[in-house]
């Protein structure tokens, strides 16, 4: 609390007044006040049923943007909105997260989604329905919003991870982009309280993130295993009118590294990416034991030019690839899985999206291509080269 300026922490405060006074804390007023902050701080560490969850959320949200990272992002927000901040030569990161939160609440949410975002790493992708003449299906209905957190609330309640379940959505070019926060299973951990052994019980909020690609009419969804499947079913039902949008299907091929060889990471139609090298690739083998088997190298598509090159009763299970960006002199590294997931380590989603279509990585009606057995057609032994 002694991080922000007294009187800016003090408006702060003023809605939540006369539930800190309930706990013995009242807020100063005057030209120079004295606030007690080891009271005060006694109280937001000793929350209870009673403590406004505004109050929680509030603090929470300007404590997660309070770090330099954070400062610029909420600066560059304030400056793109015309939002003038009451700031000084000595104002601190946390200052200028309490300061945006004081003038737009919203925007600090949507950049503290936007960083989450930018974090996560793996997503599973689900091509939706949508018929090019049916206008129809041009978008999420927003409208459901509020009955798609109670249905999922619901889900979260029944297995025992909560009711409660907020969703933060809002526009990223062709995309919109949700945050859904929610409960995790209870935890209960030793702890001491008053000099004694006690047991603390809490339950940690999660944060799951997911994409809807208009142009495309894609969904693409952070979250664990289990979740994952709710999300897609009822994303279609609530915002699209159908449970079955988002049908489960193969949305990647790793096909084009047997078809085309070094052909298939070819960059120099994608801006923003300058060179790209496959560094692993899985394969299983077919039949009863389904061997999997895992090569990697430097420039693995050299070593298999040079040699016996990915065997044709395999089928490719998985690739990892390091991508040079331009805005970047670090290589970064993209892994694709089939049917339908990718990671990346940074948010160059839609620039790998680019690649991977351009590559024919991604499975449209247009490149199914031949399947494996088709190109055994021909061959004699067990391995197809791979073309130069």
């Amino acid at each position: 609390m002694r991080r922000f300026r007294p009187d800016r922490l003090l408006e702060f405060l003023r809605p939540f007044s006369e539930y800190l006074s309930s706990r013995g804390v009242a807020l100063p007023t005057g030209a120079h006040p004295a606030i007690d902050y080891d009271a005060l701080a006694h109280v937001l560490m000793t929350t209870d049923k009673s403590t406004p969850a505004d109050l929680v959320e509030s603090l929470y949200f300007v404590h997660e943007m309070a770090t330099q990272q954070g400062m610029d992002d909420l600066l560059g927000e304030a400056a793109k909105h015309g939002i003038h901040l009451n700031l000084g030569d000595d104002s601190s990161p946390g200052d200028v997260a309490l300061e945006m939160w004081l003038a737009r609440p919203d925007l600090v949410q949507r950049r503290h989604a936007e960083r989450r975002l930018q974090r996560r790493r793996n997503f599973e992708s689900f091509k939706g329905c949508r018929a090019p003449t049916d206008s129809r299906r041009e978008g999420p209905d927003h409208a459901h919003l509020a009955a798609l957190e109670k249905d999922l609330g619901t889900w979260f309640d029944e297995h025992l991870r909560g009711s409660w379940c907020r969703i933060v959505s809002y526009p990223d070019g062709t995309r919109t982009l949700y945050m859904v926060r929610h409960g995790d299973a209870m935890h209960r951990e030793p702890s001491v309280a008053e000099g004694k052994p006690s047991v603390a019980l809490y339950r940690p909020e999660l944060f799951d993130i997911l994409a809807y690609d208009a142009e495309r009419d894609e969904l693409w969804i952070n979250a664990e295993d289990r979740v994952r499947d709710e999300y897609r079913r009822r994303f279609g039902a609530h915002l699209f009118g159908d449970a079955d949008y988002f049908p489960p299907a193969t949305r990647f091929t790793l096909e084009p590294l047997r078809q085309n060889g070094r052909a298939a990471l070819v960059c120099s139609d994608v801006s923003g990416i300058g060179r790209v090298h496959l560094v692993e690739i899985e394969y299983q083998w077919r039949g009863a034991l389904s061997e999997t088997v895992v090569r990697r190298a430097p420039d693995l598509l050299a070593v298999l030019e040079r040699y016996a090159g990915i065997p044709a009763k395999a089928d490719i299970i998985g690739a990892k690839f390091k991508i040079l960006f331009s805005d970047c002199k670090q290589w970064r590294t993209v892994r694709v899985e089939v049917p339908n997931k990718a990671q990346f380590k940074r948010d160059d989603s839609l620039l790998v999206e680019d690649w991977l279509r351009k590559r024919e990585f991604v499975v449209t009606s247009q490149n199914n291509g031949p399947s494996p057995d088709t190109v055994l057609e021909g061959t004699r032994d067990d391995s197809v080269p791979v073309s130069g």
